[in-house]
């Protein structure tokens, strides 16, 4: 039988509600078959990515409970790692995961055990594991790469209980898991591989076992099953080819790296008269063998540059590798310059992202090459680079294609000053690649300013007012152009940070954002939270709440702020909205949305704002961590966002050469300011705590209404004191399509608190989905006068009279509610379009039509706003009579109605009558 390679983990995380009381701890929980194992040996490490951190394990095990806590000021780094190996002993692997953001976390992880599985021909079996009782293979064909180990991620998303837990798997490297070749699941011990699947040394097979609820508890490696080899299994055929023409007489080594990493050689190998030289294994070599290629480059001594892999998994294997002529740029100014390459017809040009903020010298250039087991397969080569490390080789930020070098010019959407990596490839007018160039850093020159804190510069202060977030983001603040420290964080910044949290995606979004930041941003919310707090002098503060119009969010701020109030009634946020601002301008100049000038321009509008507020870098930084503090309570993650803030501001602090310790401005040096008592802002109240728990449930029944009854039943004690709250689960029921059972539920949160008008307004919805119009609008009727005259309400009443066919009244109340003042609401695009309807319904398409184009141009995609759009033009005589067929033709096709027979010869009439026209 063969062994898996890795037993893998389960890993979910418990913070917020499930957790314990916040500390500065992390706490480990090993498991296996989701029982305690105690005496479970874990390892915390620093960061294994990071060279230049010292080699510290710090060992630790699991009580009888299978439970450990780390404090977090035994960690070995800033970054530190957990390590756990796998439980089967023969398996020498281990899951590394990351503890940064960790602390005051539980961290739970489940031990799988491993399947020992045999091939015989088509036929796979495998042995029983104790308590499987359903067994699942899969078979996925190769994508890019392949990795023999799977990753299995879990998480916890309600109660300990492990109730609602649910498992999602991964594999750690590209296989067609959208396309499974084949799946069988069921109390299976073996399968048999269908005969239509070919070439089965490109799949990869998993076999994963469930216990009796469907937990995963065991789990086989991704295996290769065994088929016909083109070579024998203990010997290896490398060929050579350049310029797509074979090389013959080819000189090549064998070899293996010393202890002290240099290069040695076992044997010289000449593909004499053949491109092709057939290698048998050794068994004096060592199982790290690895094949030398010298390529047609020299390095600094004049020796050729031999490039390297290794055997130990080739052998059975076709190696075909391409060699390439080497391509040398040369950088100049704004731009750069190459030479042409033999046979080479038209030129790629790529720009990387480096995965290391640190500048790293030019590498070696690419040597192609493929693995396969029939040598008469077409070549489709990967590319091999000693500076993998270095760049994400299948992930170019640009790509451009031009057929000389001179064309070469710039791309426009590339800020220029930023650090890439730039490799250009040459390719014959087959498409084959026959020249490239090392990978070099552009610019020469490093962009990162410098700084002496002995006198106030202006560009190296203005970018470190970006320092704390920077930091959280694991970037840089000495240079305007952001530095990820890796490529995946590139990405992710890009994409969820600004594209989906911002809405960025040109320089006109960020100037919109930045227009927003400067007059609004977090201190106009902390401004309405002030005024529930201040404008309605002994009411309740869920009342006060409810008359501003506050969300649960902005609710529990209400109470946030109340116990604070001496420290935020004397302040705005804007060190966190306008260091905000600078953060983002850099990141837009990374991303090329604006230009070198404008970025700096508008760096310093905002440096000149906030220098302008605070006195000194101790009175900005504070005011910052007090602004991610208010941010972060408003999603129940206040105490870990506002540690880490604070862990970075201090960690900014201590380092002597940041200008945080240099001049604030160029009038003044460093002003202290009064401290901020932190330990006193993180001690939340009862009230916050409750409020935690709501908006983890919020967000729990977001995605599962229906067990709102559950999680009301373990609520903590006095969250029935809170209408929101009880509308919270009230609205979860709704969504479960189980209201009409709680309306017993409803009908009592009137009686206990009849100004909290959202319930009424869920009673009217309640009537009206029973098809009670007038019961509906009589529900309206317990609403004071106040609540009556919000344009919201205005609007449910509006559509409660269309609905009755009771035009004029409809018409009377949706005036308010369709008013500019309120465009961006909700109820303001639905007024208009209940308006234009009833004007369609009246014989006023000409009045309609104004009502009908805002609302198409909101949502253009909508069947519903199409159609009646389409219909004011036809019936007005405006608009064009293709593009009102085209809307009609859309909206029908949608499939929710059909368009009558009446407006296609309305149409008809219309194209004919301009028709006529035309000819006059």
């Amino acid at each position: 039988m063969k062994k898996t390679i890795i037993a893998i983990l389960i890993i979910f995380s418990l913070s917020g509600l499930f957790a314990n009381d916040p500390s500065d701890s992390v706490i480990i929980e090993i498991y296996r078959q989701f029982q305690p194992v105690g005496n479970y040996k874990v390892e915390v490490v620093p960061d294994p990515g990071d060279d230049s951190a010292e080699e510290i394990t710090k060992e630790y095990r699991t009580d009888e409970k299978g439970r450990i806590s780390i404090p977090w000021e035994e960690m070995p780094s800033n970054r530190p790692f957990l390590r756990i190996w796998a439980y089967d002993p023969e398996i020498r692997q281990a899951l590394t995961y990351p503890l940064i953001g960790q602390r005051g976390k539980v961290l739970r992880f489940n031990l799988l055990d491993s399947i020992q599985y045999k091939q015989d021909g088509r036929v796979i079996t495998w042995n029983s594991v104790e308590n499987a009782s359903t067994y699942q293979i899969e078979g996925f064909r190769f994508s890019e790469s392949f990795s023999p180990w799977k990753i299995v991620t879990g998480f916890v998303n309600s109660w300990k209980d492990g109730e609602t837990e649910r498992y999602s798997q991964y594999l750690k490297d590209s296989l067609q898991i959208d396309n499974p070749l084949f799946q069988m699941k069921g109390d299976i011990s073996e399968f048999v591989i269908p005969r239509d699947i070919n070439n089965l040394n490109e799949i990869g097979i998993s076999i994963s076992a469930f216990n009796p609820l469907g937990k995963l508890i065991a789990q086989s490696p991704i295996f290769i099953p065994t088929g016909s080899e083109a070579v024998a299994q203990n010997e290896v055929r490398i060929e050579f080819t350049s310029w797509n023409k074979s090389v013959v007489d080819y000189e090549f080594f064998i070899g293996y790296k010393n202890d002290e990493g240099k290069l040695e050689t076992l044997r010289t190998i000449s593909t004499g008269d053949s491109y092709f030289s057939v290698i048998e294994k050794d068994s004096s070599w060592p199982e790290d063998v690895l094949v030398l290629i010298p390529i047609f480059m020299n390095d600094s001594k004049g020796d050729r540059i031999r490039k390297y892999m290794t055997l130990s998994d080739k052998w059975g294997k076709v190696l075909r590798f391409n060699l390439q002529s080497p391509v040398t740029l040369k950088l100049e100014d704004e731009t750069f310059s190459w030479n042409e390459a033999p046979f080479a017809e038209e030129y790629k040009v790529s720009f990387y992202l480096y995965k290391e903020a640190e500048r790293k010298q030019s590498s070696p250039p690419f040597v192609e090459y493929d693995i396969v087991n029939d040598p008469s397969i077409p070549f489709e080569p990967e590319s091999v680079t000693t500076y993998s490390n270095l760049i994400n080789y299948s992930e170019p930020l640009k790509e451009m294609i031009i057929n000389s070098p001179d064309q070469f010019v710039w791309p426009e959407d590339l800020a220029l000053k930023c650090l890439y990596g730039i490799v250009v490839r040459a390719y014959d007018a087959d498409g084959n690649i026959v020249g490239i160039s090392k990978l070099t850093p552009w610019p020469g020159e490093s962009p990162v300013l410098e700084w002496d804190n002995s006198s106030f510069q202006k560009d190296a202060a203005a970018l470190a007012l970006s320092g704390i977030m920077m930091k959280i983001h694991l970037t840089n603040y000495d240079s305007l152009p952001v530095y990820p420290i890796s490529h995946w964080k590139y990405n992710s910044l890009k994409e969820t940070s600004l594209a989906r949290d911002w809405g960025i995606f040109s320089g006109e979004d960020l100037r919109s954002d930045l227009q927003r930041l400067e007059r609004e941003g977090h201190s106009a919310s902390l401004r309405s939270v002030l005024n529930a707090i201040d404008n309605y002098p002994g009411m309740p503060l869920w009342e006060a709440a409810m008359r501003e119009g506050l969300r649960m969010n902005q609710l529990k701020r209400v109470y946030t702020v109340k116990r604070l109030k001496e420290l935020f009634g004397s302040r705005l946020l804007h060190a966190w909205d306008w260091g905000r601002a600078i953060y983002l301008i850099r990141w837009s100049y990374t991303l090329g949305y604006i230009k070198e000038d404008e970025a700096w321009n508008l760096i310093h509008h905002f440096q000149e704002l906030i220098q302008t507020e605070y006195s000194s870098w101790e009175d900005f930084g504070q005011s910052y961590v007090l602004g991610r503090f208010y941010w972060s309570s408003g999603q129940g993650t206040e105490l870990e966002k506002t540690r880490e803030a604070l862990d970075y501001m201090n960690e900014i602090f201590s380092d002597e050469n940041s200008p945080w310790n240099g001049f604030w401005s160029d009038k003044e040096l460093i002003i202290s300011a009064e401290p901020v008592n932190f330990d006193e802002v993180l001690s939340l109240s009862e009230e916050e705590e409750l409020f935690n728990w709501v908006l983890d449930t919020q967000k729990a029944l977001g995605e599962y209404p229906n067990l709102f009854e559950k999680y009301a039943g373990m609520g903590p004690a006095g969250w029935k004191d809170y209408p929101q709250i009880r509308e919270m689960f009230l609205l979860a029921a709704e969504r479960a399509g189980q209201l009409k059972e709680e309306k017993a539920a409803l009908m009592q949160s009137i009686k206990d608190f009849p100004l909290y008008y959202p319930f009424i307004q869920q009673l009217a919805r309640l009537e009206e989905i029973e098809g009670s119009y007038d019961k509906a609008l009589e529900a309206f009727g317990r609403m004071e006068e106040w609540a009556l005259d919000l344009p919201q309400n205005q609007y449910l009443r509006s559509r409660l009279y269309y609905l009755q066919e009771d035009f004029d009244s409809a018409l009377q109340l949706l005036a308010k509610p369709a008013d500019e003042e309120f465009q961006g609401e909700w109820f303001y695009y639905n007024s208009h379009y209940v308006t234009g309807v009833i004007k369609l319904k009246q014989g006023f398409p000409s009045e309609a039509l104004p009502h009908l184009e805002i609302v198409y141009s909101n949502s253009p995609d909508n069947s519903y706003n199409q159609y009646y759009y389409a219909v004011s033009l036809l019936l007005s005589g405006a608009g064009d009579p293709d593009e009102i067929e085209d809307m009609l033709t859309r909206a029908e096709s949608a499939g929710e109605f059909t368009i009558s027979d009446w407006i296609w010869e309305k149409l008809t009439e219309l194209k004919q009558k301009l028709d006529g026209l035309q000819n006059l």
